[in-house]
Protein backbone atom coordinates (compact mmCIF):
# COMPACT_ATOMS: atom_id res chain seq x y z
CA UNK A 1 0.00 0.00 0.00
CA UNK A 2 0.67 3.62 -0.85
CA UNK A 3 0.54 5.62 2.57
CA UNK A 4 0.99 9.58 2.28
CA UNK A 5 0.37 12.12 5.02
CA UNK A 6 -1.06 15.46 4.20
CA UNK A 7 -1.04 18.32 6.27
CA UNK A 8 -0.71 15.72 9.81
CA UNK A 9 -3.39 13.50 8.67
CA UNK A 10 -2.92 10.18 7.41
CA UNK A 11 -4.22 8.80 4.01
CA UNK A 12 -4.17 5.01 2.76
CA UNK A 13 -4.75 5.24 -0.87
CA UNK A 14 -5.48 1.43 -1.31
CA UNK A 15 -3.20 0.89 -4.47
CA UNK A 16 -0.21 -0.37 -4.65
CA UNK A 17 2.61 1.49 -6.72
CA UNK A 18 2.75 -1.07 -9.34
CA UNK A 19 -0.67 -2.32 -9.56
CA UNK A 20 -1.83 2.22 -9.50
CA UNK A 21 -4.64 2.67 -12.48
CA UNK A 22 -3.61 6.79 -12.34
CA UNK A 23 0.24 6.09 -12.48
CA UNK A 24 0.71 8.57 -15.32
CA UNK A 25 -0.40 11.17 -12.59
CA UNK A 26 1.34 11.70 -9.60
CA UNK A 27 1.02 10.33 -6.77
CA UNK A 28 -0.03 13.68 -5.03
CA UNK A 29 -2.13 14.87 -7.81
CA UNK A 30 -4.27 11.34 -7.47
CA UNK A 31 -4.77 12.30 -4.25
CA UNK A 32 -5.74 16.19 -4.26
CA UNK A 33 -8.12 14.65 -7.19
CA UNK A 34 -9.80 12.22 -5.18
CA UNK A 35 -10.10 13.84 -1.38
CA UNK A 36 -11.62 17.20 -3.77
CA UNK A 37 -14.15 14.67 -5.29
CA UNK A 38 -15.25 13.34 -1.80
CA UNK A 39 -15.89 17.15 -1.30
CA UNK A 40 -12.52 18.55 0.88
CA UNK A 41 -11.07 21.97 -0.04
CA UNK A 42 -7.28 22.47 -0.77
CA UNK A 43 -5.78 25.97 -0.66
CA UNK A 44 -1.72 26.61 -2.04
CA UNK A 45 -0.74 25.78 1.92
CA UNK A 46 -1.65 21.89 1.42
CA UNK A 47 1.67 19.78 2.20
CA UNK A 48 1.44 16.64 0.58
CA UNK A 49 4.02 14.07 1.35
CA UNK A 50 4.10 9.95 0.13
CA UNK A 51 6.13 8.05 3.20
CA UNK A 52 7.58 5.20 1.40
CA UNK A 53 9.43 4.43 4.96
CA UNK A 54 9.25 3.72 8.45
CA UNK A 55 12.65 5.81 8.89
CA UNK A 56 11.08 9.00 6.53
CA UNK A 57 7.70 8.56 8.81
CA UNK A 58 10.09 8.73 11.74
CA UNK A 59 11.49 11.86 10.61
CA UNK A 60 8.73 13.73 9.30
CA UNK A 61 7.15 12.87 12.83
CA UNK A 62 10.03 14.58 14.30
CA UNK A 63 9.59 17.55 11.95
CA UNK A 64 6.51 18.17 13.09
CA UNK A 65 7.14 17.94 16.95
CA UNK A 66 10.36 20.58 16.06
CA UNK A 67 8.22 22.94 14.71
CA UNK A 68 5.58 22.88 17.72
CA UNK A 69 8.41 24.00 20.14
CA UNK A 70 9.38 26.29 17.62
CA UNK A 71 6.28 28.16 18.23
CA UNK A 72 6.21 28.25 21.85
CA UNK A 73 9.53 30.26 21.55
CA UNK A 74 7.92 32.51 19.72
CA UNK A 75 5.18 33.61 22.31
CA UNK A 76 6.52 36.78 23.58
CA UNK A 77 3.44 37.47 25.46
CA UNK A 78 0.76 36.06 27.57
CA UNK A 79 -2.89 37.24 27.86
CA UNK A 80 -5.84 36.40 29.64
CA UNK A 81 -9.17 38.15 29.23
CA UNK A 82 -12.07 37.68 30.98
CA UNK A 83 -14.82 36.44 28.01
CA UNK A 84 -17.72 39.07 28.93
CA UNK A 85 -15.82 42.42 30.33
CA UNK A 86 -13.02 41.95 28.44
CA UNK A 87 -10.69 42.84 31.29
CA UNK A 88 -6.94 41.63 31.81
CA UNK A 89 -7.34 38.39 34.13
CA UNK A 90 -3.12 37.59 33.34
CA UNK A 91 -0.85 39.58 32.10
CA UNK A 92 2.35 37.62 31.79
CA UNK A 93 5.23 39.03 29.87
CA UNK A 94 7.55 36.32 28.13
CA UNK A 95 10.20 38.30 26.82
CA UNK A 96 12.03 42.03 28.16
CA UNK A 97 8.89 43.57 26.00
CA UNK A 98 6.77 45.43 28.78
CA UNK A 99 3.19 46.19 27.21
CA UNK A 100 0.35 48.13 28.42
CA UNK A 101 -2.27 44.91 28.76
CA UNK A 102 -5.11 46.89 29.69
CA UNK A 103 -4.68 48.87 25.89
CA UNK A 104 -4.24 45.89 24.53
CA UNK A 105 -7.33 43.98 25.76
CA UNK A 106 -9.75 46.96 25.08
CA UNK A 107 -8.58 46.68 21.69
CA UNK A 108 -8.96 43.33 21.33
CA UNK A 109 -12.15 43.61 22.88
CA UNK A 110 -13.22 46.33 20.51
CA UNK A 111 -12.61 43.79 17.47
CA UNK A 112 -14.51 40.99 19.07
CA UNK A 113 -17.38 43.28 19.57
CA UNK A 114 -17.12 44.82 16.12
CA UNK A 115 -16.74 41.72 14.47
CA UNK A 116 -20.16 40.14 16.53
CA UNK A 117 -22.38 43.31 15.61
CA UNK A 118 -25.14 42.25 13.33
CA UNK A 119 -25.05 45.42 12.23
CA UNK A 120 -21.79 45.13 10.22
CA UNK A 121 -22.00 41.52 9.58
CA UNK A 122 -25.79 41.56 7.92
CA UNK A 123 -24.29 44.58 5.22
CA UNK A 124 -23.05 43.71 1.91
CA UNK A 125 -19.69 45.88 2.18
CA UNK A 126 -17.94 46.48 -1.40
Amino acid sequence: MVYFKINGLGYNCGQTKDKCPQEAQSCSECIKKRLLDLGFEFDATVEVIKIDSVDKQLQLERETIWKKFLDVLNIKHILLMDERSGLTLLNYAVSGVDIDANLLSGFIQANVMFSESSKVSNKNVV
